[in-house]
């Protein structure tokens, strides 16, 4: 490794999808530099706090040209800590990034470059015909894991529908996290090293039942996380915080709904909705964020020709822009939608995003775990739609 650099190494070591959530997860400023013996020129993709903001390859620039990269199968890396002065051109998430590179070039629409072929699969149902990449976590902050726990394969780790309070962090192996329906075990996701298992829900009520089912596949080792020690700082942050925390479990919730029944297509605008002017329109640069005070508001992403309802929320919910989250929604990739009684407060995100700062990197960790597990699931919904 090249003692100038922060990290470098061989794409085949480990590849584009899993530099970008490694670099993401651990909110990485600097410029990513990644050449191929196959391309005369090399690729710079520029971050910061952990998001890719522009790119260039010879002549492409923007998403265009951090696209192309994802077909380079061979190559070496080197990332470097420093300030960015780039303008902030691409407006996606880092997971909204990685799925639309992974659906095109499944699709043949991403050029490969070098030897061999991509091995990116994560769902085998039969009803998954995309490519999603396995969701991993930064480094573990062994601070807050209190024991060890080892499964193996086919185990089961939770189940849904029961109860329990225990998260967990991978410290090595693969979890799938499935449903069980009437055409059989359909999987919503895969998490691997860092990952987290369980929600920060079953911190807040010990009647808090399981979404989903958790199982080992082969073996698999995982921490505990020092619940108590979890739940005194979520009770420790202010009301506005917590409302957020709630909201965003409750539309991963709502999206991973979705999956299993087909109400997330065609929505509907009625005579109750006010759809002349939406609270937010999708890819507006609108950073403002609301709490909901009255009435309700519906998250919708058009593609193609299908308007995508993704989640409905009322008093106590809140939509608009995070800047510590990127959760694939509004407003660069939804709309929302207001009911013709909706009233909103809106938050200062400045002081928001200070309490966020202050917060435990597990924490943190945790919020991000389920911002990433609400993007790949978006994605899953919205081609299916």
């Amino acid at each position: 490794m090249n003692n100038d650099f922060e990290l470098a190494g061989s794409l085949k070591f480990i590849g584009l999808t899993d530099l970008i959530q490694l670099l993401g997860t651990n909110r990485s400023t600097g410029t990513l530099r990644i050449i191929t013996q196959y391309i005369e020129e090399s690729a710079f993709i520029y971050f910061r706090d952990g998001n890719p903001i522009d790119s260039s390859v010879g002549l492409l620039t923007g998403i265009d040209a951090l696209n192309s990269v994802f077909g380079w199968l061979d190559g070496e890396f080197q990332f470097k800590e420093e300030q960015i002065d780039a303008k902030n051109v691409i407006k996606q998430g880092r997971m909204s990034i990685i799925l639309d590179a992974l659906r095109l070039l499944d699709d043949g629409e991403i050029e490969k470059v070098g030897p061999g072929s991509v091995a990116a699969k994560i769902s085998d149902t039969p009803d998954s015909p995309f490519i999603i990449p396995l969701i991993k976590g930064p480094l573990v902050d062994y601070i807050s894991v209190v024991d060890e726990e080892i499964f193996f394969d086919n185990e089961k780790i939770l189940e849904e529908s029961m109860h329990g309070q225990w998260i967990w962090v991978i410290l090595s192996g693969v979890v799938e996290i499935f449903k069980e329906t009437l055409d059989g075990r359909k999987t919503i996701c895969t998490l691997g090293e860092g990952a987290f298992v369980g929600s920060l829900l079953s911190l807040l009520s010990n009647e808090y039942s399981r979404g989903a089912t958790a199982v080992a596949i082969g073996r698999v080792v995982l921490g505990v996380l020092d619940s108590q020690r979890l739940s005194v700082e979520y009770a420790r942050t202010s009301f506005k915080f917590r409302q957020i925390i709630k909201s965003f479990e409750k539309r991963l919730n709502q999206v991973t709904g979705q999956l299993f029944n087909n109400s997330g297509t065609d929505f509907q605008i009625d005579e109750n909705i006010n759809a002349d002017e939406p609270l937010i329109k999708q890819d507006d640069d609108d950073e403002s964020l609301y709490l909901i005070t009255q009435g309700k508001a519906f998250v919708v992403q058009k593609k193609s020709s299908a308007n995508i309802l993704l989640a409905t929320l009322c008093k106590g919910d809140f939509v608009g822009r995070i800047q510590f989250f990127n959760t694939m929604h509004e407003p660069y990739s939804a709309s929302v939608f207001a009911s013709k009684d909706l009233t909103v407060e809106k938050l200062d995100v400045t002081a928001l995003k200070k309490e966020y700062n202050q917060i435990s990197t597990t924490f943190k960790n945790l919020l991000e775990h389920t911002a990433n597990c609400l993007a790949v699931t978006t994605n899953r919904v919205c081609n299916l739609s």
